[in-house]
């Protein structure tokens, strides 16, 4: 069971919010590597009187989350979301890879974003023996192994088509100067319109909506960095201009970037 130390993205005010609870992540097995990014579980115990609520940036990935006694499906997900933690408790996650349970359940992304639904109406799978199996486990490479036994009977290898649409992802992580869909295109090695379609067929999202987010975690992490002015922040990132910026921060967190900093 290999560990995931590369850098934790999302997160929004990460290290103000990191003293309150534990994340670990985890690679699968080779088996699982079709079907599964990492499996995540975090773990928190808060005084009676604080609450935590942990605010993330928008997700295209869909997630299996163990959370009590229920097991559910959480779709792609295209605003700040949020997880308030009390009192003593776990969240237990796997990361599918983009475009795993399009392939293996027939699904159309488009139709799951911001949408929860339970284990069982996805597979048909009773979810109970599966939580019992997990609440028993005593560490992390124990719940690492009730996961991955499940998980077995659902893998595919993966399609090309949802290789590509990874791929396309991996360009939007690993290249920040990619700020128009054309510049995507061209580093892919790619019509525009064959990454629209595989964007909507394996992401639920269009390409010009994912450079959108990308170039946002690059704004967060500028922010916060507090080394940079907004202005800089605008000509960095090829915003037009601040108002640009603004309005893009209001749409996906729903709050300005000054607001965003003034938060205790």
């Amino acid at each position: 069971m290999k560990s995931n130390h590369s850098q934790i993205n999302g997160v929004l005010h990460q290290q103000q919010s990191a003293p309150n609870y534990q994340l670990r992540r985890y690679f699968p097995c080779t088996e699982l590597k079709g079907l599964v990014e990492q499996f995540w579980f975090v773990d928190w115990c808060l005084p009676d009187n604080k609450t935590h609520t942990q605010r993330n940036l928008p997700d295209p990935n869909f997630h299996l989350l163990q959370s009590t006694d229920e097991l559910k499906i959480i779709g792609p997900v295209s605003k700040v979301y949020d997880y308030t933690m009390r009192g003593k408790g776990q969240l237990l996650g796997v990361k599918f890879r983009v475009g795993a349970l399009v392939e293996l359940f027939n699904i159309t992304p488009l139709t799951c974003v911001d949408k929860t639904f339970s284990l069982q109406h996805l597979c048909d799978v009773p979810s109970s023996p599966l939580v019992s199996s997990l609440t028993m486990a005593s560490d992390d490479a124990e719940r690492v192994k009730v996961l991955s036994q499940f998980l077995m009977s659902f893998t595919l290898p993966q399609s090309t088509g949802a290789a590509m649409a990874e791929d396309i992802l991996d360009t939007l992580r690993d290249h920040s100067d990619i700020f128009s869909v054309e510049q995507l295109a061209k580093q892919c090695d790619m019509p525009i319109r064959k990454i629209q379609r595989l964007c909507q067929h394996y992401i639920g999202f269009s390409p010009k909506w994912l450079i959108r987010k990308y170039r946002l975690h690059q704004a967060l992490a500028l922010l916060e960095s507090n080394v940079t002015t907004m202005a800089d922040i605008v000509a960095q990132l090829n915003y037009t201009d601040q108002s640009h910026l603004i309005r893009d921060f209001k749409e996906i967190i729903g709050t300005t970037p000054n607001r965003y900093l003034k938060r205790p």
